[in-house]
This record gives C-alpha cells, sequence and structure tokens, in this order.
C-alpha cells in the first residue's frame, strides 16, 4: 500500500511538472485551473480517490494539449 501511494506521489509530481511548464509556455488558464484541480484533488483527503482522478485527469489533459499545441507551432528559426 505505502508503494503504491509514492508512486501515486510520484506520478503527481510529473504531471504538475508538465502542467507548470505549460503555464509557462502560455498555455494559459486552462492549464492554471488543472493544477489547482490536481492540488484540490490531492488536498480533498487521505482517501478521497474521486478528487484525486479528476485532479490527475485534468491535468492530463492539459499535458496532452500542450504537446498537441507544440507539435502544430512553425518553428521559430
Amino acid at each position: 500500500m505505502r508503494e503504491l501511494i509514492k508512486s501515486s506521489a510520484r506520478f503527481v509530481k510529473e504531471l504538475l511538472a508538465r502542467a507548470w511548464a505549460e503555464v509557462q509556455n502560455d498555455t494559459g488558464l486552462l492549464a492554471v485551473l488543472s493544477i489547482m484541480a490536481a492540488m484540490l484533488g490531492v488536498a480533498a483527503g487521505s482517501g478521497a480517490v474521486v478528487g484525486f482522478g479528476l485532479g490527475v485527469t485534468f491535468t492530463s489533459i492539459v499535458v496532452l494539449l500542450g504537446e498537441r499545441k507544440r507539435g502544430r507551432q512553425k518553428p521559430l528559426s
């Protein structure tokens, strides 16, 4: 059980780091909202699987949207 919690925490940490990178890459308000949703999901309680799942889902969506957006952008040079 502890290993599951540790691996989940690592996963969320990575997602939050990637979502924060999206904020810095001008993905915008959606990324900020996803970070807030992920934080609320984690903070919703030590057993709130639904809140945790929602936070991770929103963050994952924003990360994927940011990656797709970057793929469509033209190179600067």
